[in-house]
């Protein structure tokens, strides 16, 4: 057999392999974009529904679309959304290379509010930052600051930026209460 008779049939191979990966890829950024849309449940929220099962748990949006870091190449801010209720904040961040991040809501008056996050909830490289005990959404940016750089002292916002700061502005029109 001639070699161009074993590349013609080698093609159809080659061919449905292609498309496998361009479905797996496609299915991979879809299940990514479920989990960036779906909404998170603390143990805060399931005991308020618990308390009222026919009432679901008020939001607000703090950002109307994503929002890219102040950097022109960094992490992607998905959403920010504000549940009254449970006077908790979640935002949704791609995860910024390297490891341990410190994030940071910053108020208009000058307060910062540290969140948590669970590095074993990271999925498809996004991470879900939680901020607690929130009684107003007056933000001005979320911070995110590589733990490492603040050497157990306490995060000053208007101070120099530790090395690796991330911030995203958060958009006035949404990050008041309605």
């Amino acid at each position: 057999m001639s070699k161009p008779k074993k590349r013609l049939r080698a093609l159809p191979f080659l061919l449905l392999l292609l498309a496998a990966a361009v479905l797996l890829t496609a299915r991979t950024q879809a299940e990514k974009q479920q989990y960036i849309d779906t909404r998170p449940d603390t143990p805060l929220m399931a005991s308020l529904r618990a308390q009222s099962p026919n009432h679901s748990l008020d939001l607000d949006e703090l950002v109307a679309s994503p929002l890219p870091a102040e950097q022109d190449a960094g992490p992607i801010l998905y959403n920010a959304t504000f549940y009254p209720d449970a006077r908790t904040v979640v935002c949704t961040v791609s995860v910024p290379r390297g490891g341990g991040t410190a994030p940071y809501l910053v108020r208009y008056d000058r307060r910062p509010i540290p969140g948590r996050y669970d590095p074993g909830e990271d999925r498809y490289g996004v991470r879900r930052l939680y901020f607690e005990e929130v009684s107003v959404p007056r933000f001005g940016w979320l911070d995110l600051v590589d733990a490492g750089s603040l050497n157990g002292m306490e995060y000053n916002p208007y101070a120099d930026p530790p090395p690796g700061r991330v911030r995203f502005l958060l958009d006035e029109e949404y990050a008041f209460p309605r």
